[in-house]
């Protein structure tokens, strides 16, 4: 196995226990150090891969994001009947939802927290 593929699956399996830890069971405060542990590296590879365990959590999401996106698109985009696309688009939610049972409460705890941040920042 050439240095760049053991480097990419040494990333991939980090954003793997990442996402696991996040949103199969719910750790939202998991630290590098946990993420390191779960995933059996050393925690200095989780800052030289992504710089900081909120950089790898914006990645993970985003990923996620962009997955979901694009299956809705292809969903949309398709010649079935507008019934059809409905069911199918909630069988894709509820086989994210299956996957990631905490995902979307990640998301609504992240925009709370935006919102009390950009409540703190008008008061001031």
């Amino acid at each position: 196995m050439s240095n760049q593929a053991k480097k990419d699956q040494t990333q991939e399996l980090i954003k793997e226990t990442a996402k696991n830890l996040f949103f199969v069971k719910g750790k939202f405060d998991a630290t590098t150090q946990e993420i390191a542990d779960a995933a059996g590296v050393n925690r200095t590879l989780i800052n030289y891969y992504f710089r900081s365990r909120d950089n790898l959590i914006q990645i993970i999401f985003d990923e996620a994001q962009k997955v979901e996106h694009e299956k809705s698109e292809i969903i949309m985009n398709s010649d079935l009947p507008f019934k059809e696309k409905i069911g199918q688009f909630i069988e894709g939610s509820l086989s994210t939802s299956l996957q990631y049972p905490y995902l979307e409460t990640y998301i609504v705890s992240q925009i709370n927290k935006r919102k009390l941040s950009q409540k703190r920042y008008r008061r001031r």
